[in-house]
């Protein structure tokens, strides 16, 4: 296969291969398209078109080559372009009424622009999915997605995902309005620039918008569009095919994306044109500056290898929603393995900490992961109290509530789908909650019994996030925690938080350790969210650790 070679360039491949498919089935991807996908059926590239459109416009020639060597942008080349048109039309077409002159003008406009864009696009479908690398299997995704934006005027993508569509699911809604944020049930190909249909029969937009600033028009030129967008990027993965990043209003929404909610990212394949055409240099300073940037994970993928790639992660996915099937994950995950052998499909990670320290917070950041809050079930009120001050029968019903938690979660780690999957609180936190090493002979005893009575503690790589006493005692206070002073109690201090930190760290020895001091949530997530895309995986065997503890302890 040829994305065994593309391992080499990505060595994480298989692991953001599992996220992307997770979002799909989660029916969390969308697809971000741009030219590079109509380039390959045989459309001109911007430079191309308006360069051909140029051509269309008597005596321009001269004035068009001295504002290419000026280095005057394609975009205001095609504003100028357009003016000059419309005027010659105009000027030459005296016969039409001048009520119906604009409506004409704009008319041949259009019908010159696609002219350009489908004259070496062959008529037939079939011929244009056949010859494609990756177009076939790219609009079976499209029929697995919630929405597809493109960039394109043409409808080539629209045409082969409506003929890929499976029986009895509705194809994808071509649109160039912004679709309503509800329409969950229907997926959809929205053309942000404008849409020029093969068919000169089929409608066309209104408008086609030849400005960098596209995303801008859309943002701004309708109400609630504004909200729709920053509301698709925060809560929706994207894949972007086909883009460059020219496009100057695509990176401000994604750099406004990154700065507001770090914790979403993105994906973006980068064309090769031939599996060595970037250093290993080269492509290290451009995955970090988008990483950095724009929060965009880049895929560095040839034609060849987009194909291959794309099938991968909608293997086991239908495009009508269905419930979970194991058959399904089994599927993806011999395809998978078939381009890494020994390759991780279930990322499982822990965040723990001192109360107080953030994690919880840290949590709701991570919009791009699966996550588990810390209790699946309603809280009793006892929870909330000073465990050291509750009757031994109220801190058993506590406890028996704790390990019925810590059940449930565990045997959701356990079956989780292939992914990544983040949980507040790691089994063996209650160790930081101990009055004494007696009790937590019998926590580690009971965790045993009443946890892994359905099988061992699910292993998971630990992300600790801790503070200095003085931040956390702060903390408390502004949420109206009052540390007490009742003899025998935890009093919840500075000097009480900082030991659970510090049994924490003992519980959890290889623990990626994060300091959240100096630094605030939105800091604290790119952080934690580069360790998950980037950094090896390394789970901690949390059963291991805990018979650890127990043999550690004197009877």
């Amino acid at each position: 296969m040829a994305l065994s070679e593309a391992l080499e360039r990505n060595p994480n491949l298989a692991r953001w291969a599992c996220h992307i498919r997770q979002r799909l089935v989660e029916r969390r991807l969308s697809l971000l398209t741009g030219a590079g996908i109509s380039i390959e059926c045989g459309a001109p590239s911007w430079s191309d078109l308006v360069a051909s459109l140029a051509k269309k416009v008597p005596g321009f020639d001269d004035t068009f080559a001295k504002h290419k060597t000026g280095k005057i942008q394609d975009t205001m080349l095609t504003q100028f372009i357009h003016s000059r048109y419309i005027d010659e039309y105009l000027k030459n077409r005296t016969d039409i009424p001048d009520d119906h002159i604009n409506i004409r003008a704009r008319i041949e406009w259009f019908s010159e622009i696609r002219n350009v864009i489908y004259e070496k696009i062959p008529s037939d479908i079939a011929e244009i999915e056949k010859n494609h690398p990756y177009l076939s299997t790219l609009s079976t995704l499209c029929t697995k997605c919630h929405s597809t934006i493109t960039f394109n005027f043409d409808d080539i993508l629209d045409q082969i995902a409506t003929k890929n569509t499976p029986e009895f699911v509705l194809p994808p809604k071509t649109t160039w309005q912004l679709p309503e944020m509800d329409s969950q049930n229907v997926s959809y190909i929205y053309h942000i620039n404008g849409l020029l249909p093969q068919n000169p029969r089929k409608k066309a937009s209104e408008k086609l918008i030849f400005t960098e600033d596209s995303f801008l028009q859309v943002l701004y030129g309708a109400a609630g569009s504004n909200n729709h967008i920053l509301h698709s990027f925060t809560n929706s993965t994207y894949l972007l095919v086909g883009l460059s990043l020219d496009d100057h209003s695509l990176k401000s929404i994604l750099s406004t994306n990154a700065m507001r909610s770090p914790g979403s990212i993105h994906y973006i394949i980068h064309w090769l044109r031939d599996s060595d055409a970037l250093s290993s240099e080269q492509r290290n300073d451009i995955s970090r500056a988008n990483f950095e940037m724009f929060s965009l994970v880049t895929i560095f993928l040839t034609s060849e290898e987009i194909g291959e790639f794309i099938d991968l992660i909608q293997t086991g996915v239908e495009s009508k929603p269905s419930k979970p099937d194991d058959t399904m994950d089994e599927a993806f995950i011999a395809s998978i393995r078939n381009v890494s052998e020994l390759a991780t499909v279930r990322y499982r990670y822990y965040i723990a900490g001192p109360v107080g320290s953030g994690k919880s917070t840290l949590l709701e950041s991570l919009r791009s992961f699966r996550t588990l809050e810390e209790w699946p079930e309603k809280t009793p009120p006892e929870l909330y109290q000073d465990h050291k001050l509750l009757s031994e029968d109220q801190r058993l019903d506590v406890n028996a509530w704790i390990y019925r938690q810590l059940k449930i979660k565990n045997r959701l780690f356990d079956h989780c789908i292939p992914g990544i999957h983040i949980m507040d609180r790691a089994p063996l936190d209650l160790f930081a909650f101990s009055v004494d090493e007696k009790e937590n002979a019998s926590k580690a005893a009971e965790l045993e019994s009443k946890v892994e009575a359905d099988g061992p503690l699910v292993s998971g790589e630990i992300l600790l996030v801790v503070a200095n006493k003085e931040t956390l005692l702060e903390r408390q206070l502004r949420r109206g925690r009052i540390p007490t002073t009742v003899k025998g109690g935890m009093s919840y201090d500075g000097e009480s938080l900082q030991k659970q930190r510090e049994e924490l760290e003992e519980t959890y020895p290889g623990a990626r350790v994060y300091s959240s001091d100096e630094c605030d949530v939105l800091v604290l997530a790119k952080r934690v969210v580069a360790d998950v895309i980037f950094s090896d995986y390394n789970p901690l065997n949390m059963s291991g650790l805990n018979q650890s503890r127990k043999a550690a302890i004197p009877d």
